[in-house]
């Protein structure tokens, strides 16, 4: 059975010296075994990059290498292997997921539709929120937190305490 494991990357060149690396002509039969989706490959570094520097995707994980393996002594042709790897890259792993999942029995979520607004927040804000990165999430829990202390104090303290302030009683 083969496998597929997703290593994530943070820090380095960003992708560049993995991608020469992964591309090498010794281990791509000069590059007749490489499959790029949605770009060329000698755009696809420079137009990764850009992507994430439009969405402001700088730091963290820089990018998931996946790499796909088959059991020691299993006869696989390179070109079997680009099919399954490229059959892989073209499906959303979203979509992979579900479709294992639903062959099971087991519910799946519905795609989000992040324009669409839900109990006063988007998806998109709901997601921020689970993941525990959504600055109202923060404000909400602060305000909670103040008008616990508020019980006996004066406004001016309480707005004092949410908002850092060094307040003075008289």
């Amino acid at each position: 059975m083969a496998t597929v494991t997703a290593l994530s990357t943070k820090g380095g060149g960003g992708g560049k010296a993995s991608l020469e690396y992964i591309c090498r002509d010794d281990k791509t039969d000069y590059k007749r075994l490489v499959y790029v989706g949605n770009c060329t490959l000698q755009t696809a570094y420079d137009e990764f990059r850009n992507t994430k520097q439009l969405y402001n995707k700088t730091g963290g994980i820089q990018y998931y290498h996946f790499v796909q393996s088959h059991p020691k002594g299993y006869e696989i042709s390179p070109e079997s292997a680009l099919k399954i790897a490229s059959e892989f890259a073209d499906r959303e792993l979203r979509e992979l997921s579900d479709e294992i999942c639903m062959k099971y029995g087991v519910a799946t979520l519905d795609k989000p539709d992040l324009k669409r607004r839900t109990n006063g927040i988007t998806t998109g804000e709901y997601r921020s929120a689970m993941k525990q990165q959504s600055w109202k999430m923060d404000l909400m829990n602060t305000i909670d937190i103040v008008m616990r202390c508020a019980v006996g104090n004066t406004l001016a303290t309480v707005i004092g305490v949410m908002f850092g302030w060094l307040v003075l009683q008289q």
